[in-house]
C-alpha cells in the first residue's frame, strides 16, 4: 500500500478569500454584525481544523499500525519465500492458524483505514462546501448592501445639487425682486416728501387766505377803518377762479393786487377760492393716503420677501446639517464645494437682509 493514499489534502475553504475593503462611513451596527459573523466563521474553521488535526493524528496512528503490519507481513513473506522445509520442519497447524489470523487482522485494519479515509474526505468536502457557500453568500449580501448604499448616497448628492441650483435660481429671482422693491420704495419716499411739501404749502396758503378773510369781515363790520380786503384787486380774482393753481407762491401772488377797490364781489370770490383750495387739499390728502397705502403694501411685500429669503437660508442650513450627518464618503469634495457655494450665497442674503432692515 502507498503511504500517499492516506495523506490528508489541505482544505481549500480554509483559505479566506480577500474581503472587500469597507468604507469608513459604513454603518457601525452592520459592521458589528459582520464582525460577529466573521468570528462565528473563524470559530467553525478552528473547530474544523482541530477535528482535522484529530483525524490526522488517528491517521498517523493507523499508518504506524499499517507499517507494523506490513513489517510483520514482510517477515512472514520472507519466511514463506525461504526454501521448503524438510518434512520434519513443515509448519504445523498452529503456524497456519496464526498466519490466517494475521491475514484477517491485516484485512480488517486495511478496511478500517480505508473507511476512515473516506469518512475524513467526505467530512472535509462537506464542511468545505458549507463554509464556502455561507461565506460567499454573506460576502455577496454585504457587497449588495454596499452597492445599494452607494447608489442611494449618489442619488442624495445629485438631489442636493439639483436643489442647490434651484435655490440659486430662486435667490436670484428674489434678489431682483428686492432690487425692484427698493427702487419703488425710493421713488415712493421721494414722492411722499414732495406731497408732504405741497401739503404744507397748501396749508400755509389756506391759513393766509383764512386770515385775510377774517380781516375783511372785520373791515366790513367797521367801515371807518381801512379795509384790508382792498389789497386784492378785482381783476386778479377772476384769474384765480379761471386759471388752475400752478404753485403755492404764484397762487398767493395772484390774490394780491395794487388796486384796493371792489369790496362787494371779493367775499364770494374768496369763498370760491377757499373751497377750491380745500378741495385741492382734500385731493392731495387722498393722493397722500394712496401713496402711503402703496408704501405699506411695498413694505409688506418686502417683509414677505425677507421671510422667503430667511426660509431659504434655514432650508439650506438644514440640508447642510443633514448632509454633514449622513454623508462621509468619497463625495466629500463635492459636498465641500456645495458648502462653499451656499456659504457665499448666505453672506449675500445676509447683506440683503441687513439692507432691507436699514430701509425699514
Amino acid at each position: 500500500m502507498n503511504k500517499a493514499y492516506f495523506s490528508v489534502q489541505p482544505m481549500r475553504g480554509c483559505e479566506s478569500p480577500p474581503l472587500p475593503v469597507l468604507r469608513s462611513n459604513y454603518d457601525p451596527a452592520k459592521l458589528l454584525e459582520c464582525q460577529k459573523e466573521t468570528e462565528i466563521l473563524k470559530n467553525e474553521i478552528s473547530e474544523l481544523k482541530s477535528e482535522i488535526h484529530h483525524l490526522r493524528k488517528k491517521e498517523k496512528e493507523s499508518i504506524k499500525a499499517e507499517i507494523q503490519y506490513k513489517q510483520l507481513i514482510r517477515t512472514y513473506q520472507q519466511e514463506l519465500s525461504k526454501p521448503p522445509l524438510l518434512p520434519s520442519k513443515m509448519p504445523t497447524e498452529e503456524s497456519e492458524k496464526n498466519l490466517s489470523v494475521i491475514t484477517d487482522a491485516y484485512d480488517k485494519v486495511y478496511g478500517c483505514i480505508k473507511q476512515l479515509q473516506e469518512r475524513i474526505n467526505d467530512m472535509l468536502v462537506s464542511k468545505e462546501i458549507t463554509l464556502v457557500a455561507v461565506f460567499n453568500a454573506r460576502l455577496q449580501e454585504i457587497s449588495n448592501e454596499l452597492e445599494n448604499e452607494k447608489k442611494e448616497k449618489l442619488e442624495y448628492i445629485e438631489n442636493l445639487a439639483e436643489r442647490e441650483s434651484n435655490s440659486v435660481k430662486e435667490l436670484g429671482l428674489l434678489k431682483g425682486s428686492v432690487e425692484l422693491v427698493e427702487a419703488k420704495n425710493s421713488f415712493l419716499e421721494v414722492e411722499n416728501k414732495r406731497l408732504k411739501g405741497e401739503l404744507k404749502q397748501l396749508k400755509t396758503e389756506y391759513d393766509i387766505l383764512e386770515h385775510r378773510l377774517f380781516e375783511m369781515k372785520l373791515t366790513k363790520s367797521k367801515p371807518r377803518l381801512a379795509s384790508p380786503r382792498s389789497i386784492i384787486s378785482p381783476t386778479s380774482a377772476p384769474s384765480i377762479l379761471t386759471s388752475p393753481p400752478v404753485s403755492p407762491g404764484s397762487r398767493i401772488k395772484s390774490f394780491i393786487s395794487p388796486n384796493r377797490s371792489a369790496e362787494e364781489s371779493t367775499d364770494a370770490r374768496y369763498q370760491l377760492v377757499i373751497e377750491k383750495l380745500k378741495k385741492s387739499v382734500r385731493d392731495q390728502k387722498s393722493s397722500l393716503r394712496a401713496a402711503r397705502t402703496a408704501y405699506i403694501r411695498e413694505l409688506q411685500s418686502k417683509n414677505e420677501i425677507e421671510n422667503v429669503i430667511q426660509t431659504c437660508i434655514d432650508s439650506v442650513k438644514k440640508q447642510l446639517v443633514n448632509c454633514k450627518d449622513k454623508s462621509k464618503n468619497k463625495a466629500e469634495l463635492v459636498k465641500q464645494e456645495l458648502i462653499d457655494k451656499l456659504t457665499t450665497q448666505e453672506e449675500i442674503l445676509s447683506l440683503l437682509y441687513q439692507k432691507v432692515q436699514r430701509k425699514n
